[in-house]
Parts: C-alpha cells; sequence; structure tokens
C-alpha cells in the first residue's frame, strides 16, 4: 500500500531506532539498486561561484558598455569605427585571457593565475 504517517521507509532496527548506513543491509539485486550521486566537497563550490559570477560579471559589463556607448560617443567626440573597436576591447581581451590561461595555470598553478587576475581586473576598476 501506500505510506503512512506511521510508517517508515527503512525498516526499524533493534529497539525501535533506525540503523545507520552501516548497519543497513545492502540489496545487490541490480533491480533494487538507486544510483547516488557522490557529494561534492564544500571547496568546489568557491570555484563554481567565482566561475558564475564572472559570466554574470561578463554579461553586466556588455550590457551597461552598450548603454553608454551612445554617450561615450557624444562625449568623446568618437567615430563609429573607434566606438566598435572600444565596443569589441572586451571580447577581443576575453580571447586573450582564454588562449594563455591553461598555459598560465600550467605554469604558475591555478590559485596565483587565478589572484592575478583578480588583481588585474581590480586595478582595472580602480585605474
Amino acid at each position: 500500500g501506500g505510506m503512512c504517517g506511521d510508517e517508515s521507509p527503512v525498516e526499524n532496527g533493534e529497539n525501535g531506532e533506525i540503523p545507520s548506513e552501516e548497519t543497513q543491509s545492502h540489496e545487490t539485486d541490480e533491480d533494487t539498486r538507486i544510483a547516488v550521486a557522490p557529494r561534492l566537497p564544500w571547496a568546489i563550490f568557491l570555484p563554481v561561484a567565482c566561475a558564475s559570477l564572472n559570466s554574470c560579471n561578463d554579461g553586466f559589463d556588455i550590457g551597461v558598455s552598450t548603454s553608454v556607448g551612445g554617450l561615450l560617443q557624444e562625449d568623446f567626440g568618437l567615430s563609429d569605427v573607434q566606438l566598435e573597436f572600444w565596443m569589441g576591447s572586451l571580447n577581443l581581451v576575453a580571447i586573450v585571457g582564454v588562449l594563455l590561461a591553461g598555459f598560465l595555470s600550467d605554469r604558475f598553478g591555478r590559485q596565483v593565475s587565478f589572484s592575478a587576475s583578480a588583481a588585474l581586473c581590480l586595478a582595472g576598476v580602480v585605474a
């Protein structure tokens, strides 16, 4: 039948407690096995979060440069070609960074490469 509030999906062990994972018997029949994804260590979430934020930041930069492009063209007297170079510079620098990223990570390690990249980005923001 269906699950009711007083039924448990795991049979109770001695004294009515739920047995731990080590004390439960494991089915060996392939049809009854349930695949469980391995747990990822917490340390993996920081690089993933940084990569995700980097993608958000890239989209934000593109959006801002698109909206500000017309104003910059008027204020600085940029030609259409100069404005196109300014708008495309973000992608050009990203291409160079992607081409160098593997080499720099292999040569200096990921942590040093990531720290240098963050310092370079911070210097660009401050300048």
